[in-house]
């Protein structure tokens, strides 16, 4: 995953008007950077996801940050992912992402975000 510091991006400020559009990378940062748009989910086996959007104005690319959290009773030598989260789909307010953890017989698990203006951006959990 990309190693670049999110500071080094062109994005826009807290208090900037969201663009009608965004051009949207589909793989996301692996860091513990958050901002006002950072929503959780919890995974089928414990792992806790927290998904942020960075937004940029076109033509410059938004993406999205991920940072996993291992539930208290894993190898805390294990990795996180077997597969690194990934855009799927994105429609509107709305973007599917598809990851596999680090455990056991994992399967592909999908988060819907959600984001939003009016209220807190949301990241909802679905087992495949």
């Amino acid at each position: 995953m990309a190693s670049r510091s999110i500071d080094t991006f062109d994005l826009l400020g807290n208090d900037a008007p969201r663009p009608a559009s965004i051009l949207l990378c589909d793989r996301p940062y692996i860091t513990d950077d958050s901002n006002e748009t950072t929503a959780t989910a919890k995974s089928i086996g414990g792992h806790t996801m927290a998904v942020s959007l960075w937004i940029a104005n076109p033509p410059g690319l938004s993406f999205f940050s991920v940072k996993c959290s291992k539930p208290p009773n894993s190898d805390p030598k294990s990795a996180d992912f077997r597969v690194f989260p990934h855009v799927v789909g994105a429609q509107g307010r709305f973007v599917l992402l598809r990851a596999r953890f680090f455990f056991f017989l994992s399967p592909d698990e999908y988060f819907m975000y959600k984001a939003s203006d009016a209220e807190s951006p949301s990241l909802d959990s679905y087992d495949a």
